[in-house]
């Protein structure tokens, strides 16, 4: 078992308490595709967390099954995801239900990139 502990906030916190937090996760902009969803506000945040000694992340990401509104996710979605992952040298978090999963045809290959893309970024590739 690790030791490790993690403290996981929003990015927005009350001032004197952002430094008892190892990392900051936030952001679920449900209501835009993958690659609109806050991405300046993602970007900006990388800046604070550098100057701050907080580790980077990316925020929440959704997986989604084809809708009125949304196509479902791609594998060239995902891949996005991780390749800023790995550019901001980023965690995030993947978020999907069971029937998300079940129903979107190519889960095998987004799972499979995630786990090549961030044994990558944790290797420091």
């Amino acid at each position: 078992m690790s030791s490790e502990i993690i403290n996981d906030a929003s990015i927005v916190v009350p001032n004197y308490l952002w430094h008892v937090f190892t990392r900051f996760n936030w952001g679920e902009p449900w209501g835009a595709a993958t690659r609109e969803g806050q991405l300046e506000w993602r970007r900006t945040n990388q800046r604070f967390f550098a100057r701050n000694f907080i580790p980077s992340m990316l925020g929440w990401f959704l997986v989604r099954s084809a809708s009125d509104q949304f196509e479902a996710t791609s594998p060239d979605e995902i891949e996005w995801v991780l390749s800023k992952a790995a550019g901001f040298n980023a965690g995030f978090a993947l978020v999907a239900d069971m029937q998300v999963l079940r129903r979107n045809g190519n889960i095998e290959s987004v799972f499979t990139s995630v786990r090549k893309w961030e044994a990558a970024r944790q290797a420091g590739a």
